[in-house]
């Protein structure tokens, strides 16, 4: 079950106007019961538009960051660190 909140308005013509080379998120994780068990949850707030979306279990989080960076075009730029965190 993924949930979207639209929270403020933005000038979404000026930001699309060149493509974002990367993803940013504000990601909060929490324990709630269901059904008798403690499952994770998880929401993703994007900083540029202040969407949130909600996700009820790991599995549906990590398949929506797959798909959003399936999504974005390969940049032929390689960043100084090789495209790996911390390297």
């Amino acid at each position: 079950m993924r949930r979207v909140w639209p929270r403020r308005e933005s000038n979404e013509s000026a930001m699309s106007e060149k493509p974002r080379r990367y993803l940013s998120y504000l990601l909060r994780l929490w324990q709630a019961s269901s059904h008798g068990e403690l499952v994770w949850r998880a929401s993703l707030e994007d900083p540029h538009t202040g969407e949130r979306r909600g996700f009820a279990c790991p599995a549906e989080l990590i398949a929506f960051l797959e798909e959003e960076m399936r999504d974005r075009p390969q940049s032929s730029e390689k960043s100084a660190g090789g495209g790996r965190a911390g390297g």
